[in-house]
């Protein structure tokens, strides 16, 4: 029974996924937004917890990508889509969130495949992160009069960059890390101070500035 803790909370986490996107196909984006984060926080703890207990199995394993493909692969490209279906740019957009898409379940199942060899860092960017900066700029454009078909045209574009981030082998900041030292984590540290004073003395128009720190601090790193 211990050991199957960590398998419940991933399927939390899909849980969490299968409600933003139904809640999205309502139009009801604040809810959708709630869900996808509690379901990055979810996928954050099932890791930690089969650490902890000594639970790790290849079903495990299996389960989370196939988690982290609702909640992070399906959930935020049809995010996307349904918050603008109403774009004169939607054949564009349907084109970029299918892209993103593909590429969540191409980097999931390399992912997958190499979880047995864990680094310091990620190659390419992890799909919560990917979601979380979807839905980031996305509220970033709704708390600035930089709105319409602006907005959809800058959405489409960072789709595709994303994608192509996350299948990408770029070293990317992992905080799952052995040790605390600051020799050994400055990079994390000093996103960790951008992002609070982003958000600190911007707000929600700091978002922006903390997905261009991860990148930033990202490409500091030693692969």
């Amino acid at each position: 029974m211990r050991k199957s803790i960590p398998n419940l909370v991933t399927l939390l986490n899909a849980l969490c996924g299968w409600l933003a996107i139904y809640y999205s196909s309502k139009g009801s984006f604040d809810n959708a937004t709630g869900l996808l984060v509690t379901a990055a926080v979810f996928d954050f703890f099932d890791g930690f917890l089969a650490k902890r207990l000594n639970a790790f199995s290849k079903e495990g394993a299996l389960l989370d990508s196939m988690a982290d493909l609702i909640s992070f692969g399906a959930a935020p490209a049809l995010f996307i889509l349904f918050r603008f279906e109403s774009s004169a740019y939607f054949i564009p957009l349907v084109i970029s969130s299918g892209f993103l898409f593909t590429c969540a379940l191409w980097r999931l199942v390399r992912y997958t495949i190499h979880a047995a060899d864990p680094k310091p860092y990620f190659e390419g960017m992890p799909t919560p992160a990917m979601t979380l900066s979807i839905i980031g700029v996305s509220y970033f454009f709704s708390s600035c009069t930089l709105a319409g078909s602006f907005e959809t045209l800058v959405i489409t574009g960072l789709s595709l960059v994303l994608g192509l981030w996350m299948i990408s082998k770029l070293p990317t900041l992992s905080f799952k890390v052995k040790g605390l030292s600051v020799s050994e984590n400055w990079q994390r540290y000093g996103f960790l101070v951008a992002t609070i004073i982003a958000f600190a003395s911007l707000g929600v128009s700091g978002i922006p500035v903390v997905l261009g720190a991860y990148l930033l601090f990202s490409l500091l790193l030693k692969s």
